[in-house]
């Protein structure tokens, strides 16, 4: 297949091993691609050998002008990929056992001692922290463990109430903690690295667990997809587990590495759903009494928003037509008070962000222009002048504008 002409090619030095000439456009869309899924734990290393794994393939991003080619291991289907997250180019490749490659997938070797010939390999971990630690685990054989980068390897089943296995998550942060879905018997847990498992499915009902996933900065928060009732959630490091979503049998989750509050779920026909708020969006501002009001009244602004985390922060400012000032910083209040002194337009105006959001960076903003005048008064008498003294006069204050009923006070 021809390749159109997209710039001098140039050397490309990618994490998947130096494949020579590319077009740079490709192999830049590549490089920041994969740099982006490398840097997002452990999750993100299965993840990067895909994307790894196919950019060797193809030799640039899908839908590319390029042709695909096979690098092995031949024969059987490949049911899981893994990268080193240290050593990139050292791959790992899950079929009837795994094969592992040190140079980018240019050759391949069988790394099965110990592995059951007779299944295949659904899926491979391996340990953030020491790379030569790996986890393969099968659906009839259950979990097996490597501590010498996949030479050799040992069944750790002891506590299993299920050898078929249908998910494992490693936590990132005490990667000695794992926890294990099987099919029909819940989720189990390890504390020494896979040796023992304990169950600990209080809340599951002994649900088909089909994947895992755990918040990386808050470990002890995990999540399940079950084929019933959508996804579970524990807050105590699988102690308890409550109904989080109950919708679609729930294949498939993953997590969002920024902002861990929101999930992703892969459902069987639906589609996938998310966890994550609508974007956030300022509704109104408004004053209470509304414009134009006279100096010296206090004035109460108000403002809403939709969409976003709650409870909502709120930063306001003033323009009085030449600068802008801050009447009020960041908080929760979603009222602000302002008292004009002098008469002038103005411009109100209020920043909005969600809630755990750091430093001055809003998601949304409006404004509110306002009027203060000064109160039109006219005094009349009910007799003209001059009078005679002793004459009885009465004087008479109407005013508009501002807000009624008026306070008058009167001098001679």
């Amino acid at each position: 297949m021809s390749r159109k002409n997209v710039g001098t090619p140039r050397v490309r030095m990618d994490p998947c091993g130096d494949r020579g000439a590319e077009p740079p456009r490709l192999v830049l869309r590549g490089m920041q691609a994969l740099s982006v899924v490398w840097r997002r734990g452990w999750r993100g290393f299965v993840g990067f050998a895909l994307v790894c794994l196919l950019l060797t393939v193809t030799g640039g991003p899908a839908g590319a002008e390029s042709t695909w080619r096979a690098i092995g291991p031949n024969g059987g289907v490949i049911r899981a990929l893994a990268t080193n997250p240290t050593t990139p180019t050292t791959l790992y490749a899950g079929a009837g056992g795994v094969f592992k490659s040190p140079d980018g997938g240019a050759t391949w070797q069988a790394n099965s001692s110990g592995l059951p010939s007779s299944l295949p390999v659904n899926a491979i971990a391996i340990n953030p922290g020491s790379p030569t630690t790996l986890y393969a685990w099968t659906s009839g054989a259950g979990v097996f463990k490597s501590v010498n980068g996949g030479t050799t390897w040992e069944a750790n089943n002891n506590g299993l109430t299920s050898t078929r296995v249908t998910a494992l998550a490693i936590n990132p942060v005490t990667p000695t903690t794992l926890y294990a879905a099987t099919d029909g018997g819940g989720v189990l847990k390890s504390t020494d690295g896979g040796a023992t498992w304990q169950a600990t499915s209080s809340g599951l009902w002994s649900l088909e667990v089909l994947s895992l996933a755990i918040n990386p900065t808050t470990p002890t928060t995990v999540y399940a997809a079950t084929n019933v009732f959508g996804v579970f959630r524990s807050t105590d490091g699988g102690a308890t587990w409550q109904a989080s979503w109950s919708n679609n049998v729930v294949r498939a989750l993953a997590i969002d590495p920024q902002t861990p509050s929101t999930l992703y779920a892969g459902t069987d026909g639906g589609g996938v759903f998310t966890s994550a708020p609508p974007p956030l969006a300022v509704g109104s501002l408004t004053a209470t009494p509304a414009p134009p009001q006279l100096p010296g009244i206090p004035i109460t602004l108000t403002a809403t928003a939709t969409g976003g985390v709650t409870p909502y922060q709120y930063k306001w400012w003033l323009y009085n037509g030449s600068a802008w000032t801050l009447l009020h910083d960041w908080g929760t209040s979603t009222t602000t008070p302002w008292t004009p002194t002098t008469a002038g337009s103005y411009t109100l105006g209020v920043w909005v962000k969600s809630a755990g959001i750091a430093g001055d960076d809003p998601h949304g903003w409006t404004t509110l222009p306002f009027t203060v005048t000064a109160l039109p008064v006219t005094l009349s008498t009910n007799l003209p002048s001059p009078q005679l003294v002793g004459t009885g006069i009465t004087l008479t204050a109407s005013a508009t504008g501002g807000t009624t009923p008026y306070q008058y006070k009167w001098w001679l």
